[in-house]
């Protein structure tokens, strides 16, 4: 038998590669506020509707995007954060692969608005761009995802279940950066408004409905003497715990990241202060120098690489 291996055509492959980073709709959602953040914006609004399956939509101040970087931006691989291979062991900006945009236009409606300029972008039409008011900042906005591959929107959960998934996503890209006012808006209903110019703690536990108990909070400080890292912990009192560790969580230059080393450094340096089978609620920020840990493992950045992360681990769990 021959002839049965074929070329997969453009339209095919590019559903099949961007539902490698848009899974579903909070996946949306983590990347545009990542957009977001890198272009300096300091007020971050976003607005779902239907739970994000009917619209994502992304409003900021930031830099915005002249009429060639809009036109460019929703083209596979486009970045204006690397160059090189090289600059993947100096990264300093939340986002990098060029893949995002690209892959919500291949599976969604995608609009972006900036610069006096707004650009429709969808697998199935080349983008178009027509002037509109000069705008500060950029809008972007998916509608309809998942519309033209049907195989996987039946496999997205109910529209109240996507929603609650994008709104932990977003308090989770909030929540380290209280030098930004973020706001979230489903179905047209404010839902959650960050001021800019919190502190840790007030952003920590406001974030996570504890901003009444903000004074049971402490925030614990350190840095390497060579300063190749630092951190802030922010953690409650023993009357604040859980039953579980859902509630520590680890930032890495502003990434949520799931590494269970650092979770246990918390927990040891709290052995004998709070009962048996209880937990801290805590939140360890890291600043590391971007040579010393790799980001580039997987689309949602959930993972990293660490050079060596002793020092840091024995400086959490002596300082907490």
């Amino acid at each position: 038998m021959s002839g049965r291996v074929q070329t997969l055509s453009p339209e095919v492959a590019r559903k099949i590669a961007a539902g490698e980073v848009i899974d579903r709709p909070n996946a949306i959602v983590r990347e545009l506020m990542d957009n977001a953040v890198d272009s300096g914006a300091t007020s971050i609004r976003v607005e779902l509707t239907g739970g994000g399956i009917e619209r994502v939509r992304v409003i900021d101040n930031g830099c915005g995007m002249s009429k060639e970087d809009l036109l460019a931006c929703a083209r596979p691989h486009a970045t204006s954060k690397i160059t090189s291979e090289t600059d993947l062991l100096t990264l300093s900006t939340l986002g990098f692969r060029g893949e995002a945009l690209a892959s919500m236009a291949a599976v969604s409606r995608l609009l972006i608005q900036s610069g006096g300029w707004k650009m429709n972008a969808s697998i199935t039409q080349d983008h178009l761009l027509t002037p509109t008011a000069q705008t500060e900042g950029t809008i972007v906005q998916t509608e309809a995802l998942f519309e033209n591959v049907p195989a996987r929107r039946m496999f997205l959960k109910r529209e109240a279940s996507e929603g609650l998934l994008c709104r932990a996503t977003f308090e989770e890209k909030a929540l380290p950066r209280p030098d930004i006012a973020f706001s979230l808006y489903m179905d047209g209903e404010e839902k959650l408004t960050l001021p800019q110019g919190q502190s840790l703690i007030e952003r920590f536990t406001q974030t996570l409905s504890l901003f009444e108990q903000s004074d049971l909070f402490y925030e614990i400080k350190n840095q390497a003497a060579d300063k190749s890292w630092s951190f802030s912990l922010i953690i409650g009192e023993p009357s604040v715990s859980r039953a579980n560790r859902k509630n520590i969580y680890i930032y890495v230059n502003g990434r949520r990241i799931q590494e269970y080393s650092l979770m246990q450094a918390i927990e040891y340096g709290c052995q004998g202060y709070f009962p048996n089978g209880q937990h801290p609620i805590a939140c360890l920020f890291v600043q590391m120098d971007s040579s010393l840990v790799d980001f580039n493992i997987h689309p949602a950045k959930r993972e990293a690489r660490f050079k060596d992360i002793s020092s840091l681990h024995h400086a959490v769990s002596t300082s907490t």
